[in-house]
């Protein structure tokens, strides 16, 4: 017998009449009242990080192996527990003509970077919710070694892009928070696809800054 149901049978010889509160699984059932991110945002704790005014990248055409176009680096202190929970991740085209298609793709290193990077100049990088960006320790760096070993690059999105000159047109990955970025390790990402005629992108990644215990 299920928890939900148990706790219905529980209720009736109460005299109490069951509510179905419960899932058949024992899953409680709640009602969303506000939108998903809108306490992070309350609480200043999502950041938008961009190339901004940096200069554009092209992409690569070729699986990477151990180095990252750009890499998110969770600068806080180690001996902490803030961590990086990746929300959203995306790539724009800024000049040139786009290659047919591309895949995003990203992967968490392994273990603490042995060089710490430095933030790619131009970005630009502040909260949600108008707080400063110096209160979170994420960087978005640029061609990053990845040491510790070699991580599993993963797809995070794909699409069918056309072969254009469309500046502005670019790929966006929606990761609500699976990936966690501890601090001292990274977050690498890059385009893959063909490079078409001297296309340029810029990255971005919107991450929440979060203290609480790992694992």
């Amino acid at each position: 017998m299920s928890l939900g149901k148990v706790l219905d049978f529980l209720k009736m010889t109460e005299g109490t009449p069951a509510d179905n509160a419960y899932s058949s699984s024992g899953d409680l059932k709640v009602a969303q009242g506000i939108p998903s991110r809108a306490e992070l945002a309350r609480q200043g704790r999502i950041f938008t990080v961009t190339t901004a005014a940096g200069t554009a990248i092209p992409p690569v055409v070729a699986h990477p192996t151990l180095t990252a176009t750009f890499f998110l680096y969770n600068g806080n202190p180690k001996s902490g527990t803030r961590g990086l929970y990746v929300l959203d991740v995306w790539a724009w085209l800024e000049s040139g003509t786009a290659g047919l298609g591309g895949t995003l793709i990203t992967a968490v290193t392994l273990a603490e970077q042995t060089t710490v990077p430095s933030a790619y100049s131009g970005t630009v990088k502040s909260g949600t919710s108008g707080k400063n960006g110096s209160d979170t320790g994420g960087i978005l760096a640029n061609a990053h070694t990845i040491t510790g070993g070699q991580p599993a690059w993963r797809g995070v999105e794909a699409k069918d892009m056309l072969a254009a000159n469309a500046v502005g047109a670019g790929i966006r990955a929606v990761l609500d928070g699976d990936t966690l970025v501890k601090p001292g390790f990274g977050m690498a990402i890059t385009l893959l696809c063909e490079t078409g005629s001297t296309a340029l992108y810029g990255f971005g990644v919107t991450f929440a800054d979060l203290d609480m215990p790992f694992e």
